[in-house]
């Protein structure tokens, strides 16, 4: 069972998931392009974003990256809004948080 208290990030796993074949589908197809693009993401931030604390996370070895960008974007709505921005920068690339690391002992 899980506490009510987490429900909300069940759900959000649950819609993390519900989303995966699709996407798989997609990169099989050869499709590479984001949707919504990049640039009308950024342009929605800055009218519509309205997250009271926000983390921002930034890797060092990540050839997409564009969170340097988007902090320049949200800070201003952040700021008017009366909330906070905080970007920390972590070793690995976009995809390190998916990657399951397995450790082997020798006996």
């Amino acid at each position: 069972m899980i506490p009510d208290s987490d429900q909300e990030s069940l759900t959000s796993l649950t819609k993390f998931v519900d989303q995966l074949p699709s996407v798989l589908n997609q990169v099989t197809r050869g499709i590479s392009e984001f949707r919504p693009k990049p640039l009308e993401n950024r342009d929605l931030c800055k009218s519509a974003y309205n997250v009271q604390h926000t983390l921002l996370v930034k890797f060092n070895f990540d050839t997409i990256d564009e969170t340097d960008l988007l902090e320049e974007v949200l800070k201003p709505r952040v700021e008017f809004i009366g909330g906070t921005l905080e970007k920390v920068e972590l070793s690995g690339n976009h995809i390190t948080p998916c990657i399951q690391v397995y450790k082997l002992e020798w006996k």
